[in-house]
């Protein structure tokens, strides 16, 4: 069982982290806000895994709604790893383990078959909720204008016109 938690944190944890928060995240994060980035890292990391729904049994055995819910999962699952990548201050050790341990727990098949779906629930209701969080955060980041008046504003007169 050991040697599974470590085969799936090296290949599946850090192997895709490397290239999702590790890489393209910190890219995108460039130039765009962290919620934006996070979306489209999303997009690449549902489409990495679309091979998997015509070579993977249990992908394939999905109805149509199982895929939609998967797109889902990985859209909020974004949002959660790019909070974690955030928090961790950049490492990709605290991503990899929690990509690792989700993995496990919602396709182990030691686990009883509602296991996967409160997984999804769960990792759902936090993932809108953190995302609710990182927009409050993201808004509090944004540059306003600084208002007439202010030290970094214009100054005004009474009748509103500006004092040059």
């Amino acid at each position: 069982m050991g040697v599974f938690w470590v085969a799936n944190l090296v290949f599946f944890g850090f192997g895709e982290e490397i290239g999702w928060r590790g890489f393209l995240q910190p890219q995108l994060e460039r130039r765009y806000p962290l919620v934006t980035a996070a979306n489209v890292v999303a997009i690449v990391w549902a489409g990495w895994h679309l091979p998997l729904f015509g070579i993977t049994p249990s992908y394939r055995a999905m109805p149509a709604v199982g895929f939609v819910g998967f797109a889902a999962s990985i859209w909020v699952a974004s949002w959660i790893f790019a909070w974690l990548s955030g928090i961790g201050r950049g490492s990709l050790l605290v991503v990899a383990v929690f990509h690792s341990w989700f993995d496990i727990a919602t396709t182990s098949p030691l686990g009883p078959d509602v296991l996967p779906t409160a997984m999804g629930a769960g990792v759902t209701l936090i993932g809108l909720l953190l995302l609710r969080r990182l927009l409050r955060a993201q808004e509090a980041d944004t540059p306003r204008p600084a208002a007439p008046g202010t030290p970094d504003g214009p100054t005004s007169d009474t009748a509103g016109r500006s004092a040059v």
